[in-house]
């Protein structure tokens, strides 16, 4: 019985296989001559990759994407999803970013990890924890010096435009529980003062 489900298995997979393998090779679907003037040529594009890892490109192409500009003359914007199919698009994306993506923050640096010596004795293990959780203060209380210069020129901002009370105190209590945060993670020593 185990033999069988893999030998249907097997059979579907090529029968998949076989079909997509068939659909891809028919090429560009037929258009009709009332739409042929109105939508762009597709261009279909036979690739290989070299040993020495190059792609070389076989028969008449377009550009890849990347080499083409944002708005090129002659070519509409609706005309670049036909001059590569999703799949190379995708894979041309991954490879090297999507443009249009906005950028990735580089992420918070991590912690050290723990030495072996560290974890087997608990009392150094809990001054690295200690050592730790006061670089971590100081990073914010440096932080929170320049959100506090932002947040006053905002507010002068606010002054300066004529907002209304209400928005006002809203920036006046930011403000001031940024710095009631800072001052209590200063005077607990937790952290030193910028």
């Amino acid at each position: 019985m185990r033999r069988m489900k893999g030998v249907v298995a097997c059979v579907l997979v090529a029968a998949a296989g076989w079909l997509a393998w068939g659909l891809s090779s028919k090429g560009a679907p037929e258009v009709p001559a009332s739409a042929a003037s109105s939508q762009p040529p597709v261009i279909r594009e036979a690739r290989r990759v070299e040993p020495d890892g190059r792609e070389a490109r076989v028969g008449e192409a377009a550009p890849p994407m990347a080499a083409l500009p944002p708005s090129s003359p002659g070519v509409p914007a609706s005309a670049a999803s036909a001059v590569l199919p999703a799949a190379e698009t995708m894979a041309d994306a991954r490879l090297h970013g999507e443009r249009r993506a906005p950028p990735i923050d580089p992420p918070e640096p991590a912690a050290p990890r723990a030495e072996p010596w560290q974890v087997a004795d608990p009392v150094a293990y809990q001054a690295r924890e200690r050592r730790l959780a006061r670089e971590l203060d100081a990073r914010f209380v440096t932080a929170a010096q320049a959100r506090l210069g932002e947040q006053r020129a905002a507010l002068a901002q606010l002054q300066a435009q004529g907002a209304s009370p209400q928005d006002l105190a809203q920036a006046e209590d930011k403000i001031r529980h940024l710095e009631a945060a800072q001052a209590a993670l200063i005077s607990s020593g937790a952290a030193s003062a910028p």
